[in-house]
């Protein structure tokens, strides 16, 4: 059985007003860790670290066991370190630090909850990029190789995981984005963001989403009800090729009856390891 460990970690990035300067990680080993000859192991860098183990429809929940990442790894041969940042502050600190600063662009709509319109995405790159990784690599046989490191998220999460990921290839070779919230902004400012940084054709990018009629929430995260202007799921593969990519790089999963909770993220789980290995 794999082992999971717990850390906290302390980074001014995180900080607003003085508080919240602290993040608690979960690192996950597989059960044959050490075991192999293998020097470094794959990584799994995912935002949500409380709901990697959790199939309830609460983002407060904690991680409590190993077995549904054994069985993952196992079933796909894939011995994946698996670290995972937890972003269960409330909704208020998990909103602010997982969306954009104004600086990216405008919100498309000002009536937001107010967590949205002080987005500090860009200071939590920081702390992924020069507080976290650095640690991990500290404490575990870990890889360096950008094709067997993966950002993922799910949520504001994988809004998270596609902003750090395409802005940083050189360290994250594949990108899990699950119901990314990238319709909070414009197409228009998107594609500036890609303009500003050097497209890597050989990362990998994995859009998943629902659009179960009954769940109002994943529907507009899927295709902004039909307003074109708006970076939905839907609208992500077709710019990303406009904009450089491989089309065998980019694949898209859409599902009619996923919701957006952790059920459906987690069942979605196995399945995008079958893109990135």
């Amino acid at each position: 059985m794999g082992k999971i460990y717990e850390f906290l970690l302390k980074d001014e990035n995180l900080s607003y007003n003085g508080l919240n300067s602290e993040k608690k990680i979960y690192v996950y080993t597989p059960d044959c860790y050490g075991l192999l000859k293998i020097k470094d192991y794959p990584v799994i860098y995912s935002f949500d670290a409380q709901n990697l183990l959790c199939d309830q429809d609460n983002y407060k929940c904690e991680a409590k066991d190993s077995v549904k990442l054994d069985e993952i790894c196992r079933d796909k041969n894939y011995p994946a370190v698996i670290v995972g940042i937890c972003n269960n502050e409330g909704e208020m600190v998990r909103n602010r630090q997982l969306t954009l600063s104004s600086d990216f662009g405008p919100l498309v709509s000002e009536s937001l909850e107010a967590g949205y319109k002080l987005g500090t995405l860009e200071k939590t790159e920081q702390f992924v990029l020069n507080t976290l990784l650095p640690f991990v690599k500290s404490k575990f046989n870990v890889t360096s190789n950008p094709a067997e490191t993966t950002i993922m998220g799910a949520s504001s999460g994988g809004l998270a995981s596609f902003y750090i990921g395409t802005k940083n290839p050189q360290i994250f070779g594949n990108i899990v984005a699950l119901s990314p919230a990238t319709p909070l902004y414009f197409t228009r400012d998107w594609e500036k963001h890609f303009k500003s940084i050097k497209v890597d054709k050989d990362q990998k990018v994995l859009i998943y989403c629902g659009y179960n009629k009954n769940d109002q929430l994943e529907c507009m995260l899927y295709n902004a009800l039909g307003k074109s202007q708006i970076f939905s799921a839907d609208k992500i593969r077709k710019n990303l090729l406009k904009w450089g990519f491989k089309e065998e790089n980019v694949k898209e999963v859409f599902d009619k009856d996923a919701y957006h909770n952790e059920f459906y993220w987690n069942k979605a789980l196995s399945g995008t390891l079958d893109f990135i290995i």
